[in-house]
């Protein structure tokens, strides 16, 4: 392969595996749907043998109501390496959302959740998703790669089947409308968050991990790339004009 034809050529301190690329992931939406308890539950993934344990235990220590915007960085077995963002619903830190996004969407594979409760009614769960993406919308969004979209119906113990079938519908109407094609919307996923490792947590994890894994795919180097140009670059560095 081309690190045994190239590997034993490459500098000292030349990577010798692929370096990778941290994803942002924005959690929005308003104040009061979890985004913070889904945060918490997101930076709470163990291991295999840890499974069972997290699943009967409900998360803790989350931080209630927000402000600004809270970074925390996250190393998943499942999504990898990424910078997950906390924003605070409350309609004051708006403004501060606007700088926030505008200068780290841009140039940057992003991963928006955008969390709605189930519990609400269809008029005002459809208005929460539209709010947010209409908000959204006005920042500029790079064209590539698109943000993916994963919209999260939170609180689904606290509603029917029927019901989250009928929300996965309207938001199956939003992701095909036309008003929003800034965006790539990937899924439509119902959870309790309450638990770190509940079977709905990790199917987000898993959508997550597609997403993540497509983004940085259209960012980073290939090391195969990366390992070519080196050698290339050390071997005729007399003869070549980079």
């Amino acid at each position: 392969d081309i690190y045994k034809q190239y590997g034993k050529q490459l500098p000292e301190g030349c990577p010798r595996k692929p370096t990778e690329s941290v994803v942002k992931v924005f959690i929005v939406g308003k104040q009061g749907m979890g985004k913070s308890t889904l945060t918490t539950a997101l930076k709470g993934e163990g291991g295999i043998l840890t499974y069972v344990k997290k699943w009967v235990r409900q998360v803790s220590g989350i931080q209630i109501n927000t402000a600004g915007v809270i970074p925390h960085e996250i190393h998943s077995r499942t999504f990898g390496h990424a910078i997950v963002y906390d924003f605070a619903g409350h309609e004051e830190f708006y403004s501060s959302h606007d700088v926030m996004l505008r200068s780290s969407i841009v140039g940057s594979p992003a991963v928006i959740l955008l969390v709605a409760s189930l519990s609400l009614n269809d008029e005002e769960f459809q208005q929460s998703i539209l709010r947010w993406l209409a908000f959204l919308e006005n920042q500029d969004i790079p064209e590539d790669p698109q943000p993916h979209i994963i919209i999260v119906g939170s609180h689904a113990d606290e509603v029917t089947s029927a019901g989250i079938r009928n929300k996965k519908s309207l938001t199956s109407s939003i992701a095909t409308s036309l008003a929003f094609s800034s965006f790539h919307f990937v899924a439509f996923v119902p959870i309790d968050c309450r638990y770190a490792e509940s079977p709905s947590m990790s199917k987000l994890r898993n959508q997550m991990s597609e997403s993540c894994t497509i983004l940085r795919h259209k960012t980073e180097i290939t090391f195969t790339c990366h390992c070519l140009y080196v050698y290339l670059l050390h071997t005729f560095r007399d003869s070549l004009a980079i």
